[in-house]
């Protein structure tokens, strides 16, 4: 998000995402499609990708909007627990941003959701750097080499191809 140039992605970008992903814009079923156990982090993610664009301003969504999409990612975890994604982490701004969007029960019951994950950010330690990977030994690799047969016949045939082409077109 920090390399996101807000001017790549004008506001009708995320607004047909909202409406094509949770509002169902083409009739096509998601809400069943995402109803079901193991789709809902599917969709959790997809409200959290939109919640946090909009936190970040990078969307100018409307109160109304994000009212919406604080309910229904509020209602999917309260149902399903965190989704696990890095934008739905317990400790991510967004989730306490939203709080301001949710009735006061509702963001009482995702605190003690977002509560009880813990802390995750000294848990699942991201690495830092790029290291050099060391390939494993084991059986060797194809060469580079053996692909030349199989592309001179290749180049072979279609050059025949193209030959008796233009012979039975004269």
């Amino acid at each position: 998000w920090e390399t996101t140039d807000p001017d790549l992605f004008p506001d009708t970008i995320w607004d047909d995402a909202k409406s094509i992903y949770i509002d169902d814009r083409y009739n096509l079923g998601l809400g069943t499609f995402f109803r079901e156990a193991g789709r809902k982090p599917v969709k959790a993610n997809i409200l959290a990708i939109l919640l946090v664009a909009a936190q970040k301003e990078y969307w100018q969504a409307d109160d109304e909007t994000i009212r919406q999409l604080a309910g229904e990612f509020a209602s999917l975890v309260i149902e399903a627990g965190l989704p696990g994604s890095g934008h739905a982490r317990p400790d991510h701004p967004m989730l306490h941003w939203i709080d301001n969007y949710l009735p006061p029960e509702t963001a009482a019951q995702l605190a003690r959701i977002r509560d009880s994950a813990g802390d995750v950010s000294s848990a699942t330690k991201l690495p830092e750097t790029i290291r050099e990977l060391n390939p494993v030994e084991g059986p060797p690799s194809r060469s580079v080499p053996t692909i030349w047969p199989v592309f001179t016949l290749t180049v072979t045939l279609l050059g025949a191809g193209f030959l008796f082409g233009r012979r039975s077109a004269v």
